[in-house]
């Protein structure tokens, strides 16, 4: 068994060492440190010493971020809104309207509706969210005018019973 190379002070990345913590289960040494951005963690002294470890996490988020804001093949925008309930609205919007393959193109671009909001789904949905707010349960996207585009000043949050009674009427006028 090697001897223990004593840590206590070093510096790796930006990591500083305050003392020896306890072996993990397999009987590695571990050590407490304290990241430059104020966070403590327990880390292996090994991942120290090789530099696989170099912050508590926060180097990761920051590369990450500065990737997104310069890689054109990136939308910034989107960061924290892909999941939520509007940019799914409107990524099922675009389809209906941008691509033949979609069971209701027909009743959409293939009649003449438009996406005129950003490409960007993520940049879209931040629009979309400053113009007529979050989602409120129970509703959905709407077009205020059924014969309008999907753009800002034509959309709505809407009852399935307001979505009901804006309905374009078939050639026999029934909606």
């Amino acid at each position: 068994m090697t001897a223990l190379i004593d840590l206590t002070g070093q510096r790796f990345g930006r990591l500083t060492v305050l003392d020896r913590a306890s072996n993990d289960a397999g009987g590695r040494a571990r050590w407490r440190v304290r990241c430059d951005c104020g966070e403590e963690r327990t880390v292996w002294g090994q991942a120290l010493r090789r530099g696989g470890t170099r912050s508590c996490g926060c180097l990761s988020a920051e590369v990450a971020t500065a990737r997104l804001q310069t890689d054109p093949r990136c939308d910034p925008i989107t960061h924290g809104l892909s999941g939520t309930p509007e940019y799914q609205a409107l990524k099922n919007a675009r389809q209906r309207c941008t691509s033949p393959t979609n069971p209701y193109f027909a009743d959409y671009g293939g009649r003449g509706i438009d996406f005129r909001l950003p490409a960007a789904i993520g940049e879209a949905t931040a629009l979309l969210i400053a113009a007529i707010g979050r989602r409120p349960a129970g509703m959905t996207l709407d077009r205020i005018d059924n014969d309008g585009h999907y753009e800002i000043g034509n959309l709505r949050w809407a009852t399935r019973t307001q979505q009901q009674r804006n309905r374009r009427r078939d050639a026999r006028g029934r909606r």
